[in-house]
Order: C-alpha cells, then structure tokens, then sequence
C-alpha cells in the first residue's frame, strides 16, 4: 500500500493516482522507523518508542521472574 501525507485541508486534497493504483492520503505514516505527522511535533515519534520499549520489556518479563 502506497500512502503520502495530508498538507492541505482533508476537503480540498486531490486524488492521487500512479498508474492504475490510488495512493492513499494519511494524516502520519512511519518513513525509516519514525513516524512522520504533519504538524511536525516529535510528540508524536516519542509516544511510539515509549510503546515500542514497552512492548519489549514486556516480552522480556518471564526473564526477570525466574
């Protein structure tokens, strides 16, 4: 699936067509493991390695009980 992020108005963003598919217009999308959205917080990239890290120590808990 192809996505590119929304820089205008939700109600004035053209279709975009590459061949025969239709490129999805998203809000944010992750480019290299970051994710990318419009507004250009990195809020947004914090909150996903917080979830990221915690989803990895929970995968790891059974290591820490024994």
């Amino acid at each position: 699936m192809t996505t590119f992020p929304e820089l205008v108005s939700p109600t004035s963003t053209p279709e975009l067509v590459i061949g025969s598919e239709v490129v999805e217009c998203v809000d944010r999308f992750t480019y290299l493991g970051s994710l990318i959205s419009p507004c250009g917080p990195v809020c947004d990239e914090i909150s996903a390695r917080i979830q990221k890290a915690r989803l990895a120590f929970a995968n790891l808990r059974h290591l820490w009980r024994r």
